[in-house]
């Protein structure tokens, strides 16, 4: 089984708020009406604080463990160093299996297994079965959107022990 991480969205809690008036050098922004969007020439990541919660830093685009070195070039540029917490609030995660998908049969497994999930599929709209945690195990399961091609998409991912353990329910379903 192949996985890929395809964007990973936080959010930083910083102790001072973020300073306006810094100097940007290698950096662009665009000052918006509540929100300023800052972009390093060579990242990916994109950076977002919002006028009302200068304290907050939310950052997208992040799929790669280079990723990490320029959240950390950008927090050292700003002297952003007081750090309160850090949140991944999203993940989005795409794979291919080794073997097509039966949907029918791959539904009365879930039925079976996995009744903490509820599933949607309805061809004539999206041609994947949408695999969704019920309420109360969401903090444990990601969203699954698996496709007969054998193609998966997880998202919504806040930690690893949630993809590990929405990894695992691929492989079973797939296998």
């Amino acid at each position: 089984m192949n996985v890929v991480c395809k964007n990973i969205k936080i959010r930083i809690l910083l102790e001072n708020p973020f300073d306006l008036t810094k100097q940007t050098n290698g950096f662009s922004v665009v000052n918006k009406r509540n929100l300023l969007i800052v972009r390093s020439s060579h990242s990916k990541c994109v950076f977002i604080v919002y006028k009302h919660t200068l304290s907050t830093i939310h950052i997208t685009g992040i799929s790669t463990s280079n990723a990490v070195n320029e959240i950390l070039e950008f927090l050292n540029h700003f002297h952003l160093t007081e750090i309160k917490k850090l949140i991944i609030d999203n993940s989005l995660f795409s794979g291919k299996t080794n073997n097509n998908i039966d949907i029918v049969e791959m539904k009365k497994r879930l039925d079976e297994k996995y009744n903490f999930y509820s599933i949607s599929f309805s061809q004539d709209v999206f041609p994947a079965i949408f695999i969704r945690p019920v309420l109360n195990r969401k903090r444990d399961y990601a969203t699954i959107l698996l496709f007969r091609n054998s193609k998966f998409i997880i998202i919504g991912s806040r930690s690893v022990q949630i993809m590990n353990n929405t990894l695992e329910v691929v492989k079973d379903l797939t296998c």
